[in-house]
């Protein structure tokens, strides 16, 4: 077995390493490299702070990635060596081993080519993080509700002793402070009003990240990290101070893993990257994708603090819908509530498409067991779920779709007139469209009203829709 581990491992690189010369090991592209190991390195401002962190041997490292990726490289395995590489292999086909400084994964999850993850060094902080020293950092982030930037807001950074320090969010959502001095993890809060709605977001940060200048976003999407980390399942109930040990980089990775993989085509679909892209520590989330998530998904709680995420759905809006139950929600005065938004504590209706005071329409969803909670169209966890484990939900897919709409008409001349309104419909579906259209005409002396009327009511029905593909003209004009 020895000589055939060696002989998998020389195969993927001998051409460039001669399996057992001297020469330096290919490096792979980062970004094909599992995203798990990817997250949890340090920022890349982390060089200063590293080189005052004790020095990582090859066993310390391998043994902390079989703990905090268990899925990757399950149980404890010995050391191997096959010239320039330690290693270890897994029963599962991983190999996962160092050679020149540098950290490799061979196996299934990498499809079979050898992929560097990364330096020893960048693992330090991951792999020992009491040796990380935080001094004369600062911490930079965006606060966001529903796509728009959360300015104005009041954020609180707290940390594991119980210190605190403040900013105010300016007219992009963005803040800054300083946490010189202070001992991670961190919980990060953002209290402000957009658009006459009051929110209140929640992020976190670990000790392994905070060097330099270190990003920390606020979201709907960060907020439910938090309610995955705290103990009640509650954003709002988890503590620097008492809850330290359960906001590691190890835990802070799985929920964002476990998160991405559930909404990965909602990320793909949205122009980010559905391996590697972090809420927490992407820079600019508004100018990216994530904005766009953001504005299009809910994310609610449930009354016994499940989490759930659906795509946002206007009430007579139309298109597909998702659809909640969770029987315990309903009273007699709020019969369509099956959940609150995680940030602003709104209702989120059981079936979006009709109003909190409505009886929904029973559907035929069973409950969960663990959460008395069930969808379609959506993705939920809670407390019930293992977060280091891959979730085996349905991924959930919410697009941004671009809408295009006109409305056109020619000028009236007084009295009474003939008016045609012409409407042109185009949808498109994998790349095959189908065109529709009719025209329609009246004479009267209010028949441009008319038209245009009726053409406006029409394309806000339609722009409030979100039917994938879809685009239209109404276009009125005078004809006698």
């Amino acid at each position: 077995m020895e000589r055939l581990t060696r002989a998998a491992l020389c195969a993927a690189v001998l051409l460039a390493t001669g399996c057992g010369g001297g020469a330096d090991v290919p490096e792979s592209s980062a970004s094909a490299a599992p995203a798990a190991m990817a997250d949890a390195q340090a920022s890349p401002a982390a060089p200063a702070r590293q080189a005052q962190a004790a020095r990582l041997d090859t066993d310390t490292l391998l043994n902390w990635a079989e703990r905090t990726f268990p899925t990757f490289f399950p149980g404890t395995q010995p050391n191997r060596t096959a010239d320039p590489f330690v290693f270890r292999a897994y029963p599962n086909g991983n190999y996962l081993g160092v050679a020149l400084g540098g950290v490799y994964v061979l196996g299934p999850v990498t499809g079979g080519a050898i992929v560097r993850v990364g330096s020893v060094a960048s693992f330090t902080c991951a792999a020992l993080a009491s040796s990380c020293a935080a001094t004369g950092s600062t911490v930079t982030g965006q606060a966001m509700a529903r796509g728009i930037a959360l300015t104005g807001a009041g954020v609180t950074l707290r940390d594991s002793t119980g210190g605190s320090r403040t900013a105010t969010t300016d007219g992009s959502g963005n803040y800054t402070i300083s946490v010189a001095g202070m001992s991670p993890p961190y919980v990060v809060t953002a209290s402000g009003t957009s658009n006459g709605t009051p929110y209140t977001l929640y992020s976190v940060s670990t000790s392994s990240a905070l060097t330099g200048a270190q990003r920390v976003n606020l979201s709907a999407w960060t907020s439910a990290l938090a309610a995955m980390l705290s103990p009640t399942g509650r954003a709002a109930d988890l503590s620097a101070v008492e809850h330290a040990s359960r906001i590691t980089v190890t835990t802070v990775t799985q929920v964002v893993i476990y998160t991405r993989i559930l909404i990965a085509p909602t990320l793909t679909d949205n122009g980010l990257s559905s391996t590697s892209t972090n809420p927490i520590t992407d820079g600019s989330p508004l100018a990216s994708g994530l904005g766009n998530v953001d504005q299009q998904t809910d994310t609610g709680m449930t009354p016994n603090n499940a989490v759930f995420m659906g795509r946002a759905c206007a009430q007579a809006q139309l298109g597909s819908c998702p659809r909640y139950t969770y029987p315990p929600a309903a009273t007699t005065t709020t019969p369509n509530v099956c959940g609150y938004d995680i940030a602003s504590g709104a209702p989120i209706r059981c079936d979006p498409t009709q109003p909190t005071t409505a009886t929904p329409t029973p559907i035929s969803i069973t409950p969960s067991t663990a959460y008395n909670f069930g969808c379609s169209g959506c993705v939920f966890w809670g407390q019930a779920d293992n977060y280091a484990a891959t979730p085996t939900q349905t991924p959930l897919r919410v697009s941004t779709f671009t809408f295009t709409g006109t409305v056109t008409t020619t000028p009236s001349t007084g009295g009474s007139e003939t008016w045609q309104a012409t409407f042109s419909a185009r949808v498109c579906v994998a790349g095959t469209c189908v065109s529709a259209g009719d025209t329609v005409g009246g004479t009267s002396y209010n028949a441009q009203a008319t038209c245009t009327q009726s053409a406006t009511a029409i394309a806000q029905a339609l722009n409030a829709s979100a039917i994938p593909g879809f685009s239209y003209t109404f276009t009125c004009r005078r004809v006698a």
